[in-house]
């Protein structure tokens, strides 16, 4: 198991309660020693937070993972994911796509097709506009000083002044019993302009955000056209998903 893939199970299991070194070495295979510098690593990206012979979540609900932890969640997931929503875009469409790290991962995939593109952060707008071929928009507001992404009135107006084929959304938390959750009011807002705007909605999300809770409601499932997940996505989930009339995208993932 690499440091990468490694790090990603301490997050995963840290976030669902407080672990010891033991527990997290039972988990990895690692030493000691490699979990201690581990934990002092992840605890510096704010990850975690470290007591004495183990680690307890540091985010708490309502909050997000800044955006280097993001990036390290589930990498190869993502682009499986970006790759499969990026089949669903079709040349001449106008497209949304929001901020976050699977979403960013569309919007490469995307650089250089004939599309029209909102989108929703600097990271994504900068990863479209790389190899001419799309018309790609950036809306006024407020940029995040963390992850780029643009909020705010001007934000909200510019997506509501637009009309799209399709919103390529990213969420950080969503169960089948509440929905689709964001973890303040600011991007709640703009996530729900997203349903208002575009006809087809394409959430592109890895399976832990399933069962993660968040503060503020963006929308139920129904409202969602598709998920586009991994394969390793629960059973029961899934089954949870497909019965609440969303169309549920599996994909496999190649092991980098």
């Amino acid at each position: 198991m690499d440091k990468e893939e490694r790090q990603r199970r301490i997050i995963w299991a840290v976030d669902s309660g407080s672990k010891t070194v033991s527990q997290l070495q039972e988990l990895t295979g690692a030493s000691a020693v490699t979990i201690r510098r581990d934990l002092t690593e992840l605890e510096e990206a704010g990850a975690l937070t470290r007591f004495h012979g183990g680690a307890r979540p540091a985010v708490r609900r309502g909050a997000r993972y800044p955006l280097e932890v993001r990036r390290k969640e589930d990498p190869a997931g993502k682009r499986a994911i970006a790759a499969e929503a990026t089949r669903l875009v079709e040349p001449g469409s106008c497209v949304l796509i929001d901020s976050g790290t699977t979403p960013t991962a569309v919007a490469r995939n995307l650089a250089g097709m004939d599309i029209t593109a909102l989108a929703m952060s600097l990271y994504a707008g900068a990863a479209l506009a790389k190899t001419p071929g799309s018309d790609v928009i950036i809306p006024g507001g407020t940029v995040n000083s963390d992850d780029l992404a643009v909020y705010g009135a001007e934000a909200v107006d510019t997506v509501m002044s637009m009309r799209f084929d399709l919103a390529i959304v990213g969420i950080c938390a969503c169960t089948p019993s509440v929905g689709l959750m964001s973890p303040n009011l600011t991007e709640a807002t703009i996530k729900r302009a997203y349903f208002q705007a575009a006809r087809r909605i394409i959430v592109v999300t890895t399976p832990e955000k399933f069962t993660r809770m968040s503060a503020h409601r963006v929308a139920d499932f129904d409202q969602v056209d598709t998920f586009i997940t991994t394969n390793d996505l629960s059973p029961e989930i899934a089954q949870d998903v497909v019965d609440s009339g969303a169309n549920l995208i599996m994909v496999p993932v190649e092991d980098s």
